[in-house]
């Protein structure tokens, strides 16, 4: 029973790092995408 408990944690740690993770590189993103289009003072669209 522990060892299963055990698996389970380690796969959900595992995906929040993983959402974690994408979540950061989306922001990131998000964020020049944001910067190149003030530069050149264009619309832009962020597709969740």
């Amino acid at each position: 029973m522990d060892a299963a408990r055990t698996r389970t944690e380690d796969k959900t740690g595992h995906w929040f790092g993983l959402a974690i993770a994408k979540n950061l590189t989306e922001r990131q993103r998000y964020k020049i995408v944001l910067r190149s289009s003030e530069r050149r003072g264009a619309e832009f669209e962020v597709v969740v």
